[in-house]
């Protein structure tokens, strides 16, 4: 059975995926192309997560679309691993 989504926890995972990729908040925010009002929102489950944003992470930096809405699963697509562990970060 697959879990619900919990927009706050998505928010926990948004914060995780910004430093595991080296992200201040402001590198972020332009990455999203978004402003501080609307990420804070995001962050703490008040506004949903734009699908841009879970697609921008998946293509560029490889973390698993399951993972980013539910929290079950791997955190990287078993492609992506590699880049993951540091070949792929810039």
């Amino acid at each position: 059975m697959r879990k619900s989504i919990d927009f706050y926890s998505i928010g926990d995972r948004l914060d995780l995926m910004r430093r595991l990729t080296n992200q201040s908040l402001k590198d972020v925010m332009l990455f999203f192309d978004t402003s501080k009002f609307i990420y804070k929102k995001v962050r703490f489950g008040e506004k949903l997560i734009p699908f841009e944003w879970v697609m921008r992470f998946v293509e560029r930096y490889g973390f698993s679309r399951d993972w980013i809405y539910t929290g079950d699963g791997e955190i990287f697509e078993p492609a992506q691993k590699d880049f993951a562990r540091g070949e792929g970060f810039r």
